[in-house]
């Protein structure tokens, strides 16, 4: 299976692209991709024409899938389209990611696509870790890994990742 890094976003709430951001030495984009790596698959980056600091950084390390930006969505079902196989998809914006996570929720794949969640609450949070296979109705994966629900959509965001730390 490959492992695919989304980084094509237009980073509008943040008003700067988050792949780039850098937390605890690393870019965000290098954990995400590392995670993926590190348990096992191949990491591609699908970049887009809004994020063209990622585009290049990701060029110069990693396999890249150019893919239309529209919105998330949209470039998952572009990605599934053109591959027409089972695919993992993180976000780039989880600084906790772990290849454990990733380990985790490959063992526990049956052949559907599958989304990630966390139990906070009493309620299931989605995370950004998934695996699309191009069924209708996915599985749910609850991760235990609860430091998933720290993704970073704003600067407010960014400082409480900080403070983790």
């Amino acid at each position: 299976m490959l492992g695919i890094v989304m980084a094509g976003g237009k980073g509008t709430r943040m008003g700067f692209e988050k792949p780039m951001l850098e937390f605890r030495g690393k870019k965000f984009l290098d954990i995400s991709c590392e995670a993926i790596m590190k348990s096992g698959l191949k990491c591609m980056v699908a970049v887009s024409g809004n994020a063209p600091k990622t585009m290049e950084y990701a060029r110069s390390k990693y396999d890249i899938l150019l893919t239309p930006g529209k919105d998330y969505c949209y470039d998952v079902k572009f990605i599934f389209d053109k591959l027409k196989e089972p695919f993992l998809t993180v976000v780039s914006d989880i600084p906790f990611i772990s290849y454990l996570d990733i380990i985790e929720l490959l063992n526990d794949y049956r052949g559907r696509s599958m989304a990630g969640v966390v139990i906070k609450n009493g309620k299931m949070e989605y995370v950004g870790i998934n695996i699309v296979a191009g069924d209708l109705n996915d599985e749910i994966h609850i991760f235990k890994n609860d430091l998933l629900l720290f993704n970073v959509n704003t600067w407010e965001d960014f400082k409480k990742i900080l403070e983790k730390i």
